[in-house]
């Protein structure tokens, strides 16, 4: 089992065709996986095209979580 002990390191990036650019694995998995408005996300994490396209578009997306 590895533990992670240093929580400064920056989370795997990737480009998301939802958000149209570079997204970090955490933002990726809460949309992918709980996609919806009980996030509480900031306006510039909630995804402009809705909760139902955008886990059309994940479902598809290779690094769905």
């Amino acid at each position: 089992m590895v533990l992670i002990t240093d929580r400064t390191a920056p989370d795997e990036m990737h480009e998301c065709p939802v958000f149209g650019r570079k997204i970090d694995d955490g933002l990726c998995f809460e949309v992918a996986n709980i996609g919806n408005d009980s996030l509480m996300l900031s306006p510039e994490e909630t995804p402009a095209c809705g909760w139902d396209e955008a886990h059309k578009i994940c479902s598809k997306c290779p690094y769905y979580c």
